[in-house]
């Protein structure tokens, strides 16, 4: 599994057999992905994905080409549990998160965009392995957290059996 950044708060999410493309946004190099996940319903161009069969944002359980997904929402927002090549993901904005660590359980990787207020402990509360942060307060989330020397990087890739044994976190920019 793949996580591509394609603009400040676009993803790619790439696995064996499809992938997926979170909030494409005009400006954005234009993508081929089965599916269309929306964190932010308001902005967002579904223009730059071809070859989509659906976007995703609303509550209920879906699989498209392998991909297995359940959405959940409430008054604050929409998160995603996601299992890619055997991966158990969790996909959400960063003021979203606390809302819903009740209905989260044992993610191996977190996909976090960090659109505005951080809470470490909501991440500490679901203890994924890997934690990706993206989005316009992704720097500050980081120092927030004590971590030094995270480098940015705009690609990153796992697979099921080679996971950090402690928790990694990293800056996608």
């Amino acid at each position: 599994m793949e996580v591509i950044l394609l603009g400040s708060s676009t993803l790619k999410i790439k696995g064996k057999k499809a992938s997926l493309v979170v909030d494409p946004k005009k400006g954005v190099p234009k993508q081929e992905a089965v599916a269309i996940l929306l964190l932010n319903k308001s902005e967002f161009d579904p223009s730059r994905v071809s070859e989509h069969r659906v976007i995703i944002a609303e509550p209920g359980e879906y699989e498209v080409s392998g991909i297995k997904m359940s959405v959940n929402t409430n008054h604050r927002g929409i998160f995603y549990s996601l299992n890619v090549d055997n991966l158990d993901m969790v996909l959400a904005n960063t003021s979203t998160l606390s809302s819903f660590t009740d209905k989260i359980t044992g993610p191996q990787v977190a996909i976090l965009n960090v659109d505005s207020e951080f809470d470490a402990e909501a991440i500490a509360a679901i203890e994924p392995r890997v934690v990706l942060l993206y989005g316009e307060n992704s720097e500050s989330a980081i120092k927030s957290l004590g971590k030094m020397g995270v480098m940015p990087s705009k690609k990153i890739s796992y697979t099921s059996d080679k996971l950090p044994e402690e928790t990694q976190i990293v800056w996608l920019a």
